[in-house]
């Protein structure tokens, strides 16, 4: 089965906040409160020590001003024992900032994964969590250009998970897929795209590939550049949304980089430095 790429599923609700939701009330039934707009809200755990503990993501439903759910999203590849600790953490930390009612939304690709991932997590006596878990028989099959259009995120993530199944039902979802992606930004597109592709059997990659011949190539040429662009913004980001100072200087000097190895440092270090300085130190 094809790994996902983490960060390109974070990016996915990164860039439409609203797909948390969609995925809460509609394949896990969950019964949402009225809200008028859905943000992507600063992750770090800024209180909790070791400093480096942070979700991957966190959605905050609003209703006007007001909070009404937060939606903290983990994206799950494996089992992991110390996020039974963690995760706990991040939702009192999250309730406690917002004054609202937090959940849990926990993406994998595996069933046993999701297996795991489900069971609730005993505080103590009285006190538990239950994570809502979505897993890849959950997810829905869009392999409609029509369908896809409506929500083009949601038919990444569709393609993603059903795109190492039958070679038919896999060609249909990453077609619908990558035509309802050409409408996002160019940056977007190379991301969903290249999430689509890696996701194909080899079979199901082959049959692709004839039909997207052009875009593939483009893809190709393009896509390593355009990603280290999209880390280098997601650094910036970080670092603005914890208040960090960015002088003009430091600013330039982060977007100029194009060292991948670099980029992927600045990522993981900006979640937790206390200056933009050590960043580069």
């Amino acid at each position: 089965m094809a790994s996902w790429d983490h960060d390109g599923i974070i990016e996915l609700f990164r860039h439409d906040p609203r797909l948390a939701a969609y995925l809460l009330r509609g394949p896990l039934g969950v019964a949402l409160p009225v809200f008028s707009e859905a943000l992507v809200e600063p992750s770090t755990m800024a209180e909790l020590r070791p400093a480096q503990v942070h979700a991957d993501l966190v959605v905050v439903l609003r209703e006007g001003a007001r909070p009404v759910l937060g939606v903290i999203v983990e994206v799950q590849r494996k089992e992991d024992a110390e996020k039974l600790f963690s995760w706990p953490a991040y939702v009192a930390w999250l309730r406690r900032e917002l004054r609202a009612e937090v959940c849990l939304l926990v993406v994998t690709q595996s069933e046993r994964v999701a297996n795991w991932a489900s069971r609730t997590i005993v505080l103590g006596p009285g006190g538990a969590l239950q994570p809502l878990v979505l897993r890849p028989s959950s997810v829905p099959v869009i392999d409609t250009v029509e369908a896809a259009q409506k929500a083009p995120e949601l038919a990444v993530l569709s393609a993603l998970v059903h795109g190492g199944g039958p070679v038919e039902t896999a060609v249909a979802v990453a077609l619908a897929a990558s035509t309802a992606a050409h409408a996002l930004h160019r940056d977007q597109f190379l991301l969903s795209f290249g999430l689509i592709h890696a996701a194909l059997g080899p079979a199901a990659r082959k049959a692709f590939d004839m039909q997207f011949q052009g875009i593939t190539r483009f893809y190709d040429e393009s896509q390593q550049q355009s990603y280290n662009r999209g880390r280098i913004q997601s650094v910036i980001d970080v670092l603005e949304a914890r208040g960090l100072p960015i002088s003009d200087e430091q600013r330039r000097r982060i977007r100029e980089s194009n060292d991948s190895d670099t980029i992927d440092l600045w990522v993981r270090r900006a979640v937790t430095i206390a200056s933009v300085d050590d960043l580069f130190g």
